[in-house]
C-alpha cells in the first residue's frame, strides 16, 4: 500500500497538485475510496514498477487504476484502485482542480483513452460463491 501511495504522490506531482501545490496553493487531493488486490508475493529487495491509469474524472474527481509490476519478471504484484477527491483546504470542501492540473489530467486521459479497461476494476469485496 504504502509503494501505491508513494507512487500516487509521484503523479499527483506531475499533475502540480502535489505537495508544491499543497504548501503553496492550501489544496490538496483525498483518496476517498481504494481497494488493493495482492496477486504475487514481492520480497524486500524485489523491484518493482508501478503504471497508473485513470478510468473516470470529472472536474473535481479522479478514479484510477494501478498496477504493480515485479522487475524480474514483469508478473503483475498488485492493483490498487482509487476515487481521489480535489479539496481547498481553506474551505475544507471538495473543489475543482485547478485549470492547468485539469488539462494534464485530461491530455493523460486522452493518450489513454485506448487502452481497455481493467478486468480487475470496480471489484467488490466478497467471498465467491462456487
Amino acid at each position: 500500500m504504502l509503494a501505491f501511495d508513494h507512487a500516487t504522490d509521484k503523479l499527483l506531482d506531475a499533475l502540480g497538485i502535489g505537495e508544491a501545490y499543497r504548501r503553496d496553493e492550501n489544496g490538496s487531493f483525498f483518496v476517498v475510496e481504494s481497494h488493493v488486490v495482492y496477486r504475487r508475493e514481492l520480497r524486500v529487495g524485489d523491484g518493482m514498477r508501478i503504471e497508473t491509469e485513470f478510468l473516470d474524472h470529472d472536474d473535481k474527481r479522479l478514479h484510477g487504476f494501478s498496477r504493480m509490476f515485479r522487475a524480474a519478471d514483469g508478473e503483475v504484484a498488485a492493483s490498487y484502485e482509487f476515487l481521489g477527491l480535489h479539496m481547498d483546504m481553506t474551505a475544507r470542501r471538495a473543489a475543482p482542480f485547478p485549470a492547468p492540473a485539469l488539462a494534464r489530467i485530461r491530455a493523460l486521459a486522452a493518450r489513454q483513452n485506448a487502452r481497455p479497461r481493467p478486468t480487475e476494476a470496480g471489484m467488490s469485496v466478497r467471498i465467491p460463491t462456487r
